[in-house]
């Protein structure tokens, strides 16, 4: 038993660290200055400091995934309207838009892009520190083991300040002297394909293959579907956008057998389930932890509802609420929490560009064998690690290439752009003209599929399964995962205007 602790605690800690980061995805803190303001709300009055934070972001694969999206539509006269070449503040603005949404995709408790670090909601702030869902068991070797999901908001110790309310994961192991945990947003675990359950990989063999979150509906094409749809209705001059928070799909508690509380209606029951965090059997009753995550929306504030009615869950308030919207969908003089809850909002570019960033990191994360294949662990970090490291690299891995479409796949599409009008080349590379988001669902499950092929051949693996998380086989693989993942976000990005009149 106490070996097995002790490998699992290493398991998880290494593992999770890596499981809401997928790219190695942070945004760079320098975007903000010292004071905890961001410079997205004053590009006009310091473009060359908002113009040097898109600079140090573009580090990370995410965003450099949009650069070089965004220089191939340059290359072949297809930016959209929201990034005019010949108006240099609109552009920077806009772009700083993106990349703030690729970042809050991993960080959902952050304020707006005018001061992420601050507290701007108010709505549903009474949820403080209640736990939603937990289970844990005690061992003759650790005080406690222990699944939970719990409401934050605030600071937690001396290593997390959340500053809007948030749901969070965590995976604790207690021992006699010590106390080790992870703690991450439980939207994150929306970022695997989760056509199976999500198992660690690549990790000593004691936990190899150990489950850590399974019975989830919620796929992350399909919520990458539903922001980019989100992001088409809300940019202006798109014909019949209306965005509303109707239009957002609800997902349901997954039910489970020890708790009373996962009773629900027959017409509850139907719904998609948002899963369970697990954690193996470590104190010998031959069980698994679980932690059943709670309903949410799909697009909107994620988990956080309105419900007034008499018999309001405080730990599910998705069960029967209304929707909430990120808190950057109103404009930011709206009046605070009251705009959170309303209806619908009008169409403006600043939210519209947000939902597309984090409609494009979803893509992205798809574009990770480890996402598409439902793993995470060593080989999971690796990736990402590889993938920054031929961005930077001043070497043969080098992959910043002047050609952004270095391989053939698909290429034929792309051809002639130029010649092109936006509307015929949208047309050409498959990309409908209505808002429904499950006529975008291929363009996001499609990469998964065609990633999740690369998941064996990118980590090193010897037949007697002896893994080496630290190496890549091949840079080819990776420089192939990077080519596929700009095509389809040079889709997203160039047809986000593209609609029927």
């Amino acid at each position: 038993m106490s070996r097995r602790f002790l490998l699992l605690t290493f398991s998880i800690l290494f593992a999770l660290n890596t499981t809401a980061q997928a790219w190695n995805a942070r945004y760079d803190w320098r975007l903000y200055s010292a004071q905890r303001e961001g410079p997205i709300a004053s590009c006009d009055t310091h473009l060359a400091r908002c113009q040097e934070g898109i600079r140090i972001s573009e580090r990370k694969t995410h965003n450099w995934i949009v650069k070089r999206a965004i220089e191939w539509l340059k290359q072949n006269n297809q930016l959209p309207c929201f990034l005019p070449p010949d108006d240099e503040k609109t552009y920077t603005q806009n772009l700083a838009y993106i990349y703030y949404g690729l970042w809050w995709a991993d960080h959902v408790w952050a304020g707006p892009p005018e001061n992420p670090f601050s507290h701007v909601s108010g709505l549903m702030d009474r949820l403080n520190g209640k736990h939603v869902s937990d289970d844990s068991c005690r061992s003759f070797f650790a005080k406690r083991y222990r699944t939970e999901l719990k409401w934050k908001l605030g600071t937690q110790g001396k290593k997390h300040f959340f500053d809007n309310l948030v749901l969070m994961a965590r995976y604790m192991a207690k021992p006699i002297l010590q106390k080790r945990s992870r703690v991450y947003a439980a939207d994150n675990l929306f970022h695997y394909a989760n056509d199976r359950t999500v198992r660690l990989d690549y990790m000593p063999a004691i936990a190899d293959g150990d489950p850590i979150y399974e019975d989830s509906d919620v796929h992350a094409y399909d919520y990458g579907a539903v922001l980019y749809e989100m992001a088409k209705r809300f940019l202006p001059g798109n014909a019949n956008g209306n965005p509303s928070l109707s239009a957002i799909k609800r997902y349901k508690i997954a039910d489970g057998n020890h708790d009373i509380r996962m009773k629900h209606t027959p017409a509850y029951a139907q719904m998609p389930q948002t899963g369970n965090l697990v954690m193996d059997s470590i104190c010998g009753n031959g069980t698994h932890l679980r932690a059943d995550l709670p309903a949410t929306f799909l697009g909107g504030n994620p988990f956080i509802c309105i419900d007034i009615s008499s018999t309001a869950d405080p730990t599910d308030p998705c069960r029967n609420g209304s929707p909430t919207w990120p808190v950057w969908a109103p404009d930011r003089d709206a009046d605070f929490p009251d705009a959170l809850a309303r209806e619908t909002l009008p169409q403006r570019t600043r939210t519209a560009l947000i939902y597309l960033g984090w409609a494009l990191h979803l893509l992205a994360d798809l574009a990770v064998p480890d996402h598409a294949a439902d793993r995470t662990g060593d080989g999971h970090s690796a990736v990402e690690r590889s993938a920054d490291a031929r961005i930077n690299a001043n070497n043969r891995f080098y992959v910043n290439h002047l050609n952004v479409l270095p391989h053939t796949e698909g290429i034929a599409t792309f051809s002639n752009a130029a010649a092109l009008s936006r509307r015929d080349f949208c047309k050409k590379i498959g990309m409908p003209a209505q808002y429904h988001a499950g006529v975008f669902q291929p363009i996001f499950k499609d990469l998964g599929t065609f990633s999740k092929k690369y998941y064996r051949a990118i980590h090193k693996l010897t037949l007697n399964k002896q893994r080496t998380a630290t190496k890549i086989t091949a840079s080819d693989d990776i420089e192939h995962l990077l080519d596929q993942a700009i095509k389809q976000s040079i889709k997203l990005i160039a047809c986000l205007d593209h609609t029927k009149r």
